[in-house]
């Protein structure tokens, strides 16, 4: 049993009194099937509701994910691919779930390199953790970086988890090179 009484914090925190109530109760997670599951919680103020995602494997271990943009690429004018900014997406998902992404970092980049906050998710041992990062930036017509349309560039990193296992890898896309660093 899952006991949540979760408010809108007011004025960053200063007095709870202050704090707006969203959803408070309890929620049964007796489900012993395997996999990915996605519970809404609705609550009496004002419709809000909160979606928990959990994950149940019978041999599972914790992955610790660490991303690096290592450089933002070089334009074909000599500009720095990310002047202003590189809208990067990383979503995981494990095979065994494929339609369950885990979004992990979305946001605008402003400068490299830099270090991206530490993602832990749960991992089937024996199983791939798939990471997919996804960059919206400029390209031209013929889909070369640099003009005003918008395109968007993938890469992905494919990590085994095993127990006690560590992985580095390093890979240079079309719009910036990446550094992952898996730890399970």
């Amino acid at each position: 049993m899952l006991e949540y009484d979760m408010k809108v914090v007011k004025n960053g925190g200063g007095e709870a009194a202050a704090d707006a109530p969203l959803i408070a109760g309890t929620a049964v997670l007796s489900n012993k099937a395997t996999g990915a599951f996605t519970h809404r919680i609705t609550g009496d103020h004002g419709g809000a509701a909160v979606e928990m995602r959990r994950a149940r494997f019978p041999r599972a271990a914790e992955a610790t994910v660490q991303v690096t943009i290592i450089e933002f690429e070089k334009l074909q004018d000599g500009n720095v691919n990310g002047n202003g900014g590189l809208d990067l997406s990383i979503t995981g998902f494990v095979p065994t779930t494929p339609d369950e992404d885990i979004m992990l970092f979305r946001g605008v980049v402003d400068h490299a390199p830099c270090d991206l906050r530490r993602f832990v998710v749960a991992v089937a041992t024996d199983s791939y953790l798939i990471l997919r990062v996804e960059a919206r930036g400029e390209c031209d017509d013929d889909g070369e970086a640099g003009s005003s349309s918008w395109a968007r560039r993938v890469g992905k990193f494919a990590f085994r988890a095993t127990v006690h296992g560590s992985i580095t890898d390093r890979r240079k896309f079309g719009f910036a090179t990446v550094e992952t660093n898996g730890q399970t």
